[in-house]
């Protein structure tokens, strides 16, 4: 048996998509145990007693060989065992038969069923919230579960399965740092196999358009992250910048601090040809330094505290800690006074001394839409700051509800769609997706 930890998949040895369809409920859903039929499971078993081969773990370390080159050579010696993988606090596996992946496992909790039908808007929010509340009440498996409550078919979950086995196995393809093991093995009766197992030529092709695919989406992030981080490094205090709580301990600061050190740290790109993206990392890089130092001095950080506390009450405008333009804070206060047209008009400024800053935009954009007869401008300021600041989900969120209260409801559903596709677990976004879609099938 496995660790409940794992994410793990259930269907009969023998089972074919036939079989599955024809299943009856009690057998699939009936006490949250495997598919398998007990026939099925002891002639497995028996095969086992007499066919067991258990050779010692080869291991590689990523620094030593490639996975395709780990897959090609399985699947050439038509091997039967697991792969397993470990690091970085994961472990996944791969179960092949004769060379050919039967079946994967993993500890990832973005690689759980629940989390990627939810990514992939094959359940809702609410849906996924329920799911989970009964999973700890009865301690049955997701699928089991999903299925009972009618939020999957029987072949609908077969299908979910396989591909979550399938999305398992390419992501080996992106992995790094860790160990892999193949110990050859005839996998456990408990191991699910399909009829057709996923061909090795299609994983090979598929993994490498994979892996550029992601890097893009995680370029585009980091710079999204450096961008706003240069954009607000003057007014973001030290436990801000390293993302902890002001009652963190000094350990927690520097594993704060080391993390973020490795990602923004200027010599690891030392190699890029973006001069601009290395500018802004000049900037980062020194402010991280000094909040460390600045936080794990007792001394130095009881200081800082107190400047804070008196920023807080007004009483010191340190420009190294605090910086903005005065017709954007004077803006601010006209907005929250109610002064709508007034904020306009201090916005309207700050976007022509500052056109490229996304945030001037966005806030024009929200006086703009509080003023009659204005909503057209609202529109274009907002499309601005989207423009600039493309991975700011705020944006879309105003975007959306500025839509809603006009009455257009497509439009304001495709910006909480592009919402999920940057964040898939943005819960707003889902909501109010969700009351869209009720309203529609309403009219």
């Amino acid at each position: 048996m496995f660790s409940m930890g794992y994410t793990i998949l259930w269907i009969p040895v023998s089972t074919g998509m036939t079989t599955f369809a024809r299943a009856s409920c009690d057998k699939i859903l009936g006490n949250g145990e495997n598919f398998m039929q007990p026939e099925d499971k002891q002639t497995v078993e028996e095969g086992q007693k007499n066919k067991i081969i258990e050779k010692a773990p080869l291991k590689e370390s990523l620094q030593e060989i490639n996975f395709p080159q780990i897959l090609t050579s399985l699947n050439k010696e038509q091997k039967t065992g697991i792969i397993i993988f470990e690091g970085n606090n994961i472990k996944k596996r791969i179960y092949l038969n004769s060379g050919n992946p039967i079946f994967a496992s993993s500890s990832d909790n973005n690689e759980r069923l629940g989390s990627m039908l939810l990514r992939g808007g094959k359940i809702s929010l609410a849906q996924y919230d329920k799911s989970v509340e009964l999973l700890t009440w009865t301690g049955k498996r997701i699928g089991t579960i999903l299925v009972e409550l009618g939020y999957l078919t029987p072949r609908g979950l077969f299908l979910e399965l396989k591909n979550q086995v399938r999305e398992i196995i390419l992501s080996f393809f992106e992995l790094e740092n860790g160990i892999f093991r193949f110990k050859e093995t005839i996998p456990s009766a408990e191991i699910i196999t399909f009829k057709a197992p996923i061909a090795i030529e299609e994983l090979i092709r598929e993994g490498p358009h994979r892996i550029e695919e992601n890097k893009r989406k995680n370029a585009a992030i980091f710079i999204h992250k450096i961008n706003e981080l240069c954009e607000n490094i003057d007014r973001l205090n030290y436990y801000d910048l390293l993302e902890v709580q002001r009652d963190a301990s000094s350990h927690h600061i520097k594993k704060a601090y080391l993390q973020m050190i490795k990602h923004y740290h200027p010599d690891k790109y030392h190699s890029v040809s973006d001069n601009a993206l290395k500018e802004k990392l000049a900037i980062v890089s020194p402010f991280l330094n000094k909040a460390y130092e600045t936080l794990t001095d007792e001394a130095r950080r009881a200081e800082y505290d107190k400047t804070l506390l008196r920023m807080a009450r007004g009483k010191t405008t340190d420009n190294d800690l605090i910086k903005a333009d005065k017709p954007f804070r004077k803006g601010l206060e006209e907005f929250k006074n109610g002064n709508f047209r007034g904020a306009a008009e201090l916005f309207s400024w700050t976007v022509q001394l500052k056109p490229e800053k996304a945030t001037y935009w966005g806030h024009l954009s929200l006086a703009l839409s509080k003023i009659p007869r204005r909503k057209k401008e609202a529109e274009e300021a907002m499309l601005k700051a989207i423009e600039i600041d493309p991975y700011n989900v705020n944006y879309y969120i105003h975007l959306g509800i500025f839509y809603i209260n006009l009455g257009m409801r497509q439009r304001a559903i495709r910006q909480f769609e592009t919402i999920l596709t940057l964040d898939p677990t943005h819960t707003k976004a889902h909501r109010e997706l969700e009351k869209l879609k009720i309203k529609k099938k309403r009219v």
